[in-house]
């Protein structure tokens, strides 16, 4: 019995230590794809005429807070589910923001693609936190 225990302890310690080895790396492949996404894009703004420095400024701070969020998805503790969601989640919603910047007009004043972009972004921002509250709940024991 006591050899079947420490079997089951030595499984688990294995298993924890192979998933920080996953998140430590995932934790890079966010911030290394962030970094040259937002290189490209300030590449592009410089070689490009027409893509203006208004939607420069947009795209990259898309890049940004999608990354951050993505970061902060993958760092925080939440269900695996909850986890896999909102990663798809956040890369659709900043491809879709991303294109939004690219096509709004040149100027941060009466720009309704900004502001659908600001909006997308704060249920984005909202969709993690509720998220995160539920987990902690949860991993708490507490009841909603």
């Amino acid at each position: 019995m006591s050899s079947n225990n420490s079997l089951n302890k030595m499984m688990i310690a294995h298993h924890r230590y192979q998933r920080i080895k996953t998140l430590k790396r995932m934790k890079k492949i966010i911030l290394l794809s962030c970094a040259i996404l937002l290189v490209a894009n300030l590449l592009f703004g410089a070689l490009i005429s027409f893509y203006g420095w208004c939607n420069v400024a947009m795209s990259s701070a898309v890049i940004l807070v999608t990354g951050m969020l993505l970061y902060l998805t993958d760092t925080i503790y939440l269900k695996e589910a909850f986890k896999v969601s909102l990663i798809v989640m956040f890369v659709i919603a900043g491809a879709l923001e991303f294109v939004f910047s690219l096509i709004a007009p040149n100027r941060f004043t009466d720009n309704w693609w900004l502001i659908l972009v600001i909006f997308l972004l704060a249920v984005e921002v909202i969709t993690l936190i509720i998220t995160n509250t539920i987990s902690k709940k949860e991993w708490h024991g507490k009841n909603i």
